[in-house]
């Protein structure tokens, strides 16, 4: 990659070129990837969107702050349609909001679920000191997604569930996400 914010030997170097390599993210700017930068709800629906690669036909959006011409409208509306995505209630969905971490590793679930991936697992959360904070209808998609190696725990032994993910933690996950998959 050319991004003047990617260091060569930066625990996420290898996944921005993985994702960007394929088109599934873009850095924000030609010489930039902004890996700290917090990934939002609009931002998750779109790579996820890229990645199913779906027929380019409108659908309907459910929620009514995302404008119809707005960058992600079509990638929201079809992640909502697929069952990918949901709302906040009152149909909204939040497209600038940050998406957690309990929160994105449930997108990547629901995604393989759409397409038909395995989905067993035989893990557990037990090794995470904040096990219990993780949301009940998060722990389904947290448990396959620690068992798949999609997401690891921090470096002191905990999950941080509710925390935002950043750019560079998403590519990671999306990288060992579609390698999973496709085995």
């Amino acid at each position: 990659n050319n991004y003047s914010d990617v260091a060569d030997g930066a625990w996420y170097n290898s996944a921005v070129d993985f994702v960007t390599g394929r088109k599934l993210f873009s850095g924000v700017s030609d010489t930039a990837f902004a890996p700290d930068v917090v990934f939002s709800r609009a931002m998750a629906a779109t790579v996820l969107y890229r990645l199913a690669e779906p027929d380019a036909e409108a659908l309907d959006n459910p929620f009514h702050d995302v404008a119809k011409d707005a960058w992600y409208a079509q990638s929201v509306a079809w992640a909502a349609n697929v069952g990918v995505v949901g709302g906040y209630g009152n149909e909204t969905f939040g497209p600038e909001d940050s998406v957690t971490r309990e929160q994105f590793v449930a997108m990547l679930y629901r995604f393989a679920k759409s397409e038909n991936s395995n989905l067993e697992n035989h893990g557990s959360l037990q090794q995470f000191a904040d096990e219990d904070t993780v949301s009940d209808w998060a722990k389904e998609a947290m448990t396959w997604a620690v068992d798949a190696s999609i997401i690891n725990g921090l470096s002191d032994k905990t999950l941080n569930p509710s925390g935002t993910t950043t750019r560079a933690q998403a590519a990671v996950m999306l990288q060992r996400f579609v390698e999973f998959i496709v085995q």
